[in-house]
């Protein structure tokens, strides 16, 4: 086990700048919907008909945004599971079982959605922390 281990940390170390994308995106895809959230509920001195015409394009919004993230996403976690492609059969020449590659990559999977969770966490206390200070710069709506 510890082998799969060090294997995936190297992978990481070694293609830092991609894995920082990843987990960039798939905190983002957390991120976006629940702090437009947070900072639509805080937003106040409207009308209930206001507000709900607000809440509707805000919603509409939230879900484009979300589709959006998403799919950039799974789009890039398809690209860097392809350009791994040669190093998966290169793995496989020297001897390594199908589930010690499949252990890998999981473990991989693992390890960028734990990282994304805490930047998401960090985040969304950040804007839960200051936000009455982001309405007043930029009011909504």
């Amino acid at each position: 086990m510890s082998d799969i281990l060090y294997l995936t940390w190297r992978h990481l170390v070694f293609n830092r700048g991609r894995i920082g994308l990843l987990v960039v995106l798939v905190s983002l895809v957390a991120v976006l919907p629940l702090s437009l959230n947070l900072l639509f509920a805080d937003s106040a001195g409207e009308s209930a008909r206001e507000a709900s015409a607000a809440g509707a394009l805000w919603h509409a919004a939230v879900g484009i945004a979300v589709a959006v993230s998403s799919l950039v996403t799974v789009l890039a976690l398809a690209l860097e599971l392809r350009s791994r492609r040669a190093e998966i059969e290169v793995l496989a020449r020297i001897g390594c079982s199908g589930a010690r590659i499949r252990a890998l990559l999981a473990l991989e999977v693992l390890l960028v959605g734990l990282a994304a969770g805490a930047l998401a966490a960090v985040a969304l206390t950040l804007m839960h922390v200051f936000a009455d200070d982001l309405l007043q710069l930029a009011p909504i709506l």
